[in-house]
């Protein structure tokens, strides 16, 4: 039941920032408009690129466009609904999350719904054409898709959690998550092919962008069932290490004694 009312109210936030969002249809909608054209202009790069060379360790086009497309769609949902998890090193040093231990729902969902960026839609669209131009579209591929997509998603999520927790510790980290994330993205949608040495013990451990982007697609060309658990296992692990990094930190957190206006 308490999960029932944490969903509801965490929809609730959303449904204000989207009305907010809104109130500028203009603005709202070349956000979107820009974002499907930033994307697809980025992947043209490594359009041309396999259309020389065809295949690199296995990698084509259709690998390509299967990885940007659940990149993309993951980074958009996120950056729609959970795109305050990125502002809580400025939360947590500024004292406003204050305001959030005042509410009686879950700290976490507070601060990830307290901001939305619905260009993410954008991100989405253009995702999904990416998806469809792979060519990976019968029944068992879509599920697992969809299924990738979500560990993406918790990938995305968890890694903000992680690195903004950080600043119950230390201090001057504003900007951390927001480098956090150009770094995942930066990586995430770029070919696992390349991955080698350090850079690849990096994408599965600091920056753990391999089981979300480089992981499911060497399943579809290898089809080895045995990825799959390993796809599973490093988000899980990633996930527990976050949240009891946050409740930790929760702990010693000293108030910034901002005023709240309760009236």
């Amino acid at each position: 039941m308490n999960f029932v009312i944490e969903l509801f109210t965490f929809f609730e936030y959303i449904k204000i920032n989207l009305k907010s969002s809104f109130s500028q249809k203009g603005f709202f909608i070349s956000r979107i408009f820009f974002m499907i054209i930033n994307n697809l202009i980025f992947f043209s790069s490594w359009y041309f690129f396999f259309k020389k060379f065809q295949v690199i360790n296995g990698w084509s086009l259709k690998h390509i466009s299967l990885m940007s497309g659940i990149v993309n769609i993951s980074l958009g949902l996120n950056i729609c609904f959970f795109n305050g998890l990125k502002n809580m090193p400025t939360i947590i040093e500024s004292g406003q999350l204050d305001i959030f231990l005042t509410l009686p729902r879950s700290v976490l969902i507070g601060i990830a719904a307290s901001s939305s960026e619905y260009s993410g839609i954008g991100s989405v669209v253009s995702g999904l054409f990416l998806l469809y131009f792979s060519s990976f579209n019968n029944f068992f591929d879509i599920i697992l898709i969809v299924f990738f997509i979500l560990i993406s998603m918790i990938i995305f999520s968890t890694t903000h959690i992680f690195y903004g927790s950080l600043s119950f510790w230390f201090k001057g980290l504003n900007r951390l998550n927001y480098d956090i994330s150009n770094i995942l993205t930066l990586l995430a949608t770029t070919p696992g092919c390349v991955y080698k040495g350090m850079i690849k013990t990096l994408i599965f451990s600091i920056i753990p962008i391999g089981f979300a982007s480089y992981l499911p697609v060497e399943y579809f060309i290898t089809k080895d069932i045995s990825i799959i658990p390993i796809i599973i296992l490093g988000p899980c692990i990633l996930l527990f290490i976050s949240i009891a990094t946050f409740k930790v930190g929760l702990k010693k957190y000293e108030s910034g004694n901002l005023p709240i206006n309760l009236n």
